[in-house]
């Protein structure tokens, strides 16, 4: 389906005027990752507020000015969900919780192309520990990006492209 979209979106670029702004961008690439946020126990905003209380409890006790409760909060929290392994703990859209992440490519003009959900191969492939969940949100954005653009890239290999730009 994707060869017939870039096709359909080659021919509305072509009807579009020479000075419009939204001329050729059907032919940028453009990568980014999100996630679903399922119902899941762990999503229960009480679960998070009660590790964080506990933290702060335990800062007051430690009488330690360096010590951040929400990132030793984070790091106490089970790194997936019960109910399903792929869903992970993890900051997405500004918002901490488990997700399901997956990685999209799009082209310029927001058209959809490509949707990988990473799986349990993937979280393996990359394990680490991670102080923040910034910090693993970071790490893991940057890790998904061959995973995803490899095999799309693969998939259209034998269909020509046209003038593709990875941004």
């Amino acid at each position: 389906m994707v060869p017939k979209v870039i096709d359909i979106c080659e021919d509305i670029n072509n009807l579009l005027p020479a000075d419009s702004p939204y001329k050729n961008l059907n032919s940028i690439l453009i990568y980014d990752t999100s996630g679903l946020k399922p119902r899941v126990k762990e999503n229960n905003p009480k679960t998070l507020a009660s590790e964080i209380n506990k933290q702060k409890a335990y800062s007051k006790i430690i009488n330690d000015k360096n010590f951040n409760p929400y990132a030793a909060a984070y790091k106490n929290m089970p790194k997936y969900s019960q109910a399903n392994p792929n869903i992970r703990l993890d900051f997405v859209n500004g918002h901490f919780g488990y997700f399901y992440k997956f990685g999209l490519l799009t082209n310029g003009w927001g058209i959809p192309l490509s949707i990988k959900f990473f799986e349990e191969d993937f979280y393996k492939s990359v394990e680490k520990e991670f102080s923040t969940p910034e910090e693993q949100k970071y790490f893991y954005d940057n890790a998904s990006l061959k995973p995803v653009i490899v095999p799309f890239l693969n998939n259209l290999k034998n269909i020509q492209i046209l003038n593709l730009k990875l941004f």
